[in-house]
């Protein structure tokens, strides 16, 4: 990302392609974050600051097309009594109409919010054990069905 814009690179080509506006201008505080929605979609969150946000916005394309995306806005949190979500990654759920993100870069509060104030709360010390100082990232993984073609039992691959 760059700024308000996405910079699109072509692997078929290896070129990269034009930019591509963001639905919003950022300022020079805020913090901007890409998510990707399983395969096919793109999200994004705008926070206000950096030091544990209670107010920011999450827009979720309808369109990604070859120089164009289109998005629409997928919620909006405001309010101190609701927990933050760190810049670093987060995740929505589009049926639940929530997001999920850990709520500071070393935390173990991995916090859940959404329409109408919700909100809730995850403590993952205990699971933790020994690696309590360890940075909370969280990252998405949708597996392919797309099958690697496996050499044939005793046969040597072609070098």
């Amino acid at each position: 990302m760059l700024d308000d814009h996405i910079i699109c690179f072509d692997f078929t080509n290896e070129s990269f392609g034009p930019l591509l506006r963001l639905p919003f201008d950022a300022g020079r505080h805020d913090c901007v974050t890409l998510s990707c929605v399983r395969e096919e979609k793109l999200a994004v969150l705008l926070t206000q600051n950096e030091v544990c946000p209670t107010e920011f916005d999450i827009w979720i394309t309808t369109k990604i097309e070859t120089g164009e995306l289109l998005w629409s806005k997928f919620l909006r949190v405001v309010g101190t009594e609701l927990g933050c979500l760190t810049a670093d990654s987060f995740f929505i759920d589009e049926e639940k109409k929530v997001a999920m993100g850990f709520e500071e870069d070393y935390s173990k509060t991995f916090n859940i919010v959404g329409e109408n104030e919700y909100f809730k709360k995850l403590e993952l010390v205990e699971r933790l054990g020994r690696y309590r100082n360890c940075r909370a990232i969280a990252c998405s993984y949708v597996p392919s069905l797309v099958q690697i073609k496996q050499p044939a039992s005793g046969r040597k691959r072609k070098q």
